[in-house]
């Protein structure tokens, strides 16, 4: 049905944009909402070959919603690197909730696997494939 409704929009798309973009200013709202277009199309293009990957991103908007409210706060955080620890702990948090793990008994967990998890396997202990590997222990 993507390919059938969805590929046929996404080709006018491109080709208005190819053929009538040229004539914004790139830095203009038009033009760099073009510019990303172009530049993204590829990846965009993806939802029509990947039935998994959802036709919008209403879902990573949502989640971010938070992390763009709280980016105010952290800028009178102190310090520029205790700002970007904050911000990477918090995107620890977030993948731990998109992906139905507790982020309290993760970081737990995880802290005290890191001192002798080989460097070479450092995507296993990730939030997304944690739970894999605690039932894989049991």
């Amino acid at each position: 049905m993507r390919r059938r409704e969805s590929f046929p929009v996404v080709m006018r798309i491109w080709k208005w944009e190819h053929h009538h973009g040229k004539a914004y200013p790139p830095r203009s709202a038009v033009g760099s909402a073009l510019a990303y277009i172009r530049g993204n199309f590829r990846s965009y293009m993806t939802f029509l070959r990947d039935p998994r990957v959802p036709i919008e991103n209403n879902r990573s908007e949502n989640k971010l919603r938070g992390a763009a409210l709280f980016r105010k706060s952290l800028l009178f955080v102190g310090h520029e690197d205790a700002g970007k620890n904050m911000v990477a702990l918090l995107t620890l948090a977030a993948t731990c909730v998109a992906n139905d793990v507790n982020p309290k008994a993760y970081l737990a967990d995880a802290l005290v696997r890191t001192r002798s998890h080989p460097a070479s396997q450092v995507h296993e202990p990730l939030p997304q494939h944690w739970p894999k590997m605690i039932s894989a222990e049991t």
